[in-house]
């Protein structure tokens, strides 16, 4: 059995009961959502759905997969993430690493509370030998880059809600803007001060743009994935409708409240309220929903508890 020891905050019981309540709240949305679409959905569409599709949406979710790893990783490197214990180096964050921690944290994301962020602060406190200070640190980048990649997104949309040349160069710019604000404010000295080392992730161009050009092929991947949804369904929505729904899916999947039920509930409602004037899409929405987050548990639940295997191997390797 895996014992896991953190900051009593993550596990306290106010906390715990409200992740429980919303977890409720989550499986009886999920329920709405599933009872709608055995209603009014097109199953024999999913049934014969083109392997194509079946193939576009499952890679994507297996891109953003290792996107998502790959930036944990980039953010870490540049501060050369390696702590002394007993005078020696005992550790370094390691890319595949990485990847079977953000394989883990995904699969726990579905449990009735969110013990993948608490999985991922246990690992690496326990195996690279990590304080809280420095773990909350690295994670605030990584949270700044993803919120970078979205608010760039959403205002580019909000601004001009045409996908064109003009669409790419607001949004470009709003990235590049996002990246120059956080190097800025690396050189603060009380930035500094409590950043634990990671603002020299903002002072390492290659680390800094390579995690901003990762947030851009995200994005591209959860379009991908909606995409790939819509057509297995029979519909075909403007581009700029796909990037409404991706977005409603990213953020929706990043509330505190959980993972299940929100997220579909959520990007149902988004697509109806983007007026697609079909009656046929309108008794499908909660189907398209499904259908999409499907995509995701396809891959993330299967891979995520072979990677647990890995977790247990790590943490009962390491030294406590």
């Amino acid at each position: 059995m895996i014992h896991i020891k953190t900051d009593s905050n993550l596990l306290s019981p106010r906390k715990l009961v409200l992740q429980l309540i919303a977890y409720a709240i989550g499986i009886a949305l999920l329920a709405w959502c599933i009872t709608s679409a055995l209603e009014y959905g097109h199953w024999d569409r999913i049934l014969h759905a083109d392997l194509r599709l079946i193939g576009l949406l499952l890679g994507c979710t297996a891109i953003s997969l290792v996107v998502n790893g790959a930036t944990f990783w980039i953010t870490a490197r540049p501060v050369r993430v390696r702590l002394l214990a007993d005078g020696r180096l005992v550790s370094t964050v390691r890319f595949w690493d990485m990847q079977f921690v953000n394989l883990v944290a995904n699969l726990l994301n579905y449990a009735p509370i969110r013990l993948g962020v608490i999985a991922r602060v246990a690992y690496h406190m326990r195996v690279d030998k990590m304080n809280l200070m420095q773990i909350g640190a690295w994670f605030t980048v990584v949270s700044y880059v993803f919120l970078v990649g979205i608010g760039s997104c959403i205002l580019s949309t909000v601004i001009h809600p045409i996908f064109d040349w003009f669409w790419w160069l607001l949004f470009l710019g709003l990235m590049v803007a996002g990246g120059l604000i956080l190097q800025l404010a690396a050189r603060f000295k009380w930035i500094q001060r409590y950043a634990q080392g990671l603002h020299q992730v903002a002072e390492d161009p290659l680390a800094l743009w390579s995690v901003m050009a990762l947030r851009v092929v995200d994005l591209a991947a959860f379009c991908g994935r909606m995409t790939a949804a819509l057509w297995i369904l029979g519909f075909h929505l403007a581009v700029t409708q796909v990037l409404i729904l991706a977005v409603v899916a990213i953020v929706s999947s990043m509330t505190p409240l959980g993972r299940v039920g929100f997220r579909e509930k959520s990007v149902a409602i988004a697509a109806g309220m983007l007026e697609i004037g079909t009656d046929d899409i309108a008794g499908n929405l909660e189907q398209l929903a499904l259908l999409e987050s499907a995509g995701e548990a396809i891959v993330f639940i299967p891979t995520g508890a072979i990677a647990l295997l890995w977790f247990r191997k790590k943490w009962v390797r390491a030294r406590t």
